[in-house]
């Protein structure tokens, strides 16, 4: 398979999901992260805000043909983030703002698909997440 999908049940407290990594193994200029709506973003800026349904993103790396996708199954108001770790790493979490203070998720239950993408063309990835989508509602 392509991915996984992670289903939390129950929890205790307000929770995130968080990735943190280096496309390709090394964080360069050459990298780049996606959203839904396929618009590219720098992996030397940050953002925050939610998400254009549906919530999901990837990460690239520029000099190689191979992409990491995090898909939030299901729409929310709730924030995400994404920042570039001192240059290298990429952080992105569903339902975490660069405030740990503010509201993150607390209902459940809550499905993330996280996946593995041989292309980082859009079309191609897009179509592994929708697979993603309809194997887990």
């Amino acid at each position: 398979p392509q991915f996984l999908t992670l289903t939390i049940d129950r929890v205790a407290q307000q929770y995130f999901v968080l990735y943190e990594g280096s496309p390709g193994g090394l964080l360069d200029s050459k990298d780049y992260w996606v959203t839904s709506d396929g618009v590219p973003q720098s992996i030397e800026g940050n953002w925050a805000g939610d998400l254009p349904d549906p919530e999901w993103v990837y990460f690239a790396d520029g000099a190689a043909d191979r992409s990491l996708f995090m898909a939030h199954h299901g729409p929310d108001t709730t924030k995400d983030v994404y920042w570039n770790g001192e240059g290298q790493m990429t952080v992105f979490g569903f339902g975490r703002t660069t405030n740990l203070g503010d509201p993150g998720f607390i209902d459940v239950p809550r499905r993330i698909s996280v996946g593995l993408v041989e292309s980082r063309k859009f079309e191609t990835v897009e179509a592994t997440i929708n697979a993603a989508y309809e194997l887990n509602p």
